[in-house]
């Protein structure tokens, strides 16, 4: 009986092909991760608030059951003890950056020079323009982008916006490790939380300098694959008297992990947080499946009581930029989107599961 073609063996020449074709790929992706690796440069210990030019945070205090749901319900969050890129503000990511239009390849067009971008001119009052050559242009002319228009390089649903072409925030490499805390011992009080509260649920942006996926780091603290910015977060559900709901855990890519408020750890009214090594992924316990699924670690470390400093997202003047909080990756197209900054809170990047709105 002959054999059918779907069950015909291949030969040893289409092996070999295949063999070879899965090692060029291979070969390409590792020396996209070397080539991304050799630009991250050393990036140091995190700065100072005077740095920042900021005061730094407050001291730490003991929650007391604050009147205010946003305080009230504002997370304790475990830092990881070998913890490399701490928070960082928006403010002096901001003030250190240069905002770039970037371009399909490896090539940027520089509509900044670094520390001279204007906040507001990422948010809504008179926002930066580019056409797809990376040209100024007038807002609302075809084919000119808003720095508020969804433009962050490789997200789909861009219209004519396609792969890397976009803006994107270039943070100076010495402000990736993020600020150092205002108080010394276990307590970390450096950056603030951002907070954003709408009908339904109270949603606690964390903010990074950097992120290391799976924390990998080498031998000399460099973060050996990830990407500048990094926006992590969880958020509270509340029913229409503002009474806490459940907890919605947010990791990488997929759904949060979704908590009932009787099931979720806390300090009080505070629910607890385990921040992944280098990733800051968001998770409800030090060990669990979600950890060993995205291969990230958590531990007990230095506690983040982010009740101390709460900032308004939009009270802040960047709130609604479409485009990268960090560089745009370079190599594989999959890749790089992966090493790409990401989104920030603004109409683009849903900040709480969608059927808790109200």
């Amino acid at each position: 009986m002959s054999v059918t073609a779907a069950h015909r063996r291949p030969s040893r020449r289409e092996v070999a092909l295949r063999t070879v074709a899965v090692l060029v790929a291979v070969l390409v992706l590792l020396l996209a991760a070397f080539l991304v690796a050799e630009r991250l440069q050393e990036s140091g210990p995190p700065v100072s608030a005077s740095a920042c030019g900021e005061s730094g945070g407050e001291a730490f205090t003991v929650p007391t059951g604050a009147d205010d749901p946003r305080v009230r319900y504002a997370p304790l969050v475990f830092l990881h003890p070998r913890e490399l890129r701490l928070p960082l503000s928006t403010e002096c990511f901001i003030a250190h950056s240069r905002l770039t239009w970037a371009s399909a390849g490896r090539g940027v067009v520089q509509q900044t020079k670094q520390g001279e971008v204007d906040a507001k001119r990422l948010g809504a009052a008179d926002p930066y323009t580019s056409d797809l050559a990376g040209r100024p242009c007038e807002a609302g002319a075809v084919g000119c982008f808003r720095a508020t228009d969804h433009t962050r390089p490789f997200d789909s649903g861009r219209g004519p916006l396609t792969g890397r072409v976009g803006f994107a925030l270039d943070v100076d490499d010495a402000f990736r490790s993020g600020l150092a805390s205002a108080s010394v011992g276990p307590v970390y009080t450096g950056a603030p939380v951002y907070l954003q509260a709408e009908p339904g649920f109270i949603t606690y942006w964390f903010f990074y300098g950097f992120s290391a996926a799976g924390g990998r780091f080498d031998s000399r603290g460099i973060s050996t694959f990830g990407h500048e910015g990094d926006w992590e977060r969880i958020s509270v559900h509340l029913d229409e008297a503002g009474n806490p709901l459940e907890v919605a855990y947010f990791e990488h890519a997929g759904p949060p992990l979704l908590l009932l408020w009787a099931q979720t750890p806390r300090l009080d009214t505070h629910p607890i947080v385990f921040s992944g090594l280098g990733s800051h992924a968001s998770y409800p316990a030090e060990d669990g499946p979600q950890q060993k699924r995205n291969a990230d670690s958590t531990q007990v470390g230095r506690l983040w009581p982010t009740w101390v400093q709460i900032v308004d997202v939009h009270d802040k003047p960047w709130f609604g930029f479409g485009g990268a909080w960090g560089a745009a990756g370079i190599g594989p197209a999959r890749l790089a989107k992966e090493l790409t900054g990401p989104l920030g809170p603004s109409p683009y990047k849903t900040p709480a599961p969608a059927e808790w709105r109200r």
